[in-house]
C-alpha cells in the first residue's frame, strides 16, 4: 500500500467529510455478496445450455479426438462420475463422446488411463437411467 493510499484511508476513517466521501454502510459487504451471487446464478443459467461440448474458441461443437484436452477432460469427468448417480443428459453426452471407441483418443497414449476409461464406460452403461434431465 502506497503512502497516498494510507493517507486516504486514514482521512476517510477520521475525517470522511474532508474527502467528500462517507464511510461505507455496514451492510455494504452483505449487499455486494448477494448481488454477486445473483449475477453468478444468472450468468450460470446463460452458460449451461451453451457449454455442453462447445469449443468457445470456434463456437463449434468439440468432436472427440479433435482436441486432446477435451479427451482428457472427458476421461477425468468419467472418473469423477463413476458409481454416482448422473443426469440422463450428462450420461448421454459422455456416451456420445465415446461412441466410436476405435477413434484415436488422446487417452489411448496411456494404456492404464485408456483401460480405466473403458472400465468406467462399462460401469456407466450398466447404470440405469435416472430420469433426471439435469
Amino acid at each position: 500500500m502506497g503512502s497516498v493510499e494510507i493517507w486516504v484511508t486514514i482521512e476517510q476513517r477520521h475525517h470522511p467529510e474532508a474527502l467528500g466521501t462517507a464511510p461505507p454502510w455496514k451492510g455494504t459487504k452483505h449487499v455486494f455478496v448477494c448481488l454477486l451471487a445473483i449475477l453468478a446464478l444468472l450468468f450460470g443459467a446463460y452458460l449451461v445450455p451453451r457449454c455442453a461440448g462447445e469449443n468457445f474458441d470456434t463456437g463449434e461443437l468439440t468432436e472427440p479426438t479433435a482436441y486432446p484436452f477435451a479427451d482428457k477432460a472427458y476421461a477425468k469427468l468419467l472418473d469423477k462420475v463413476t458409481g454416482k448417480p448422473v443426469s440422463d443428459a450428462l450420461r448421454s453426452d459422455i456416451l456420445a463422446f465415446y461412441a466410436d471407441l476405435g477413434a484415436p483418443f488422446a487417452t489411448k497414449k496411456d494404456p492404464r488411463a485408456w483401460q480405466a476409461v473403458l472400465d468406467e464406460l462399462g460401469k456407466l452403461k450398466a447404470l440405469p437411467a435416472t430420469g433426471v434431465s439435469e
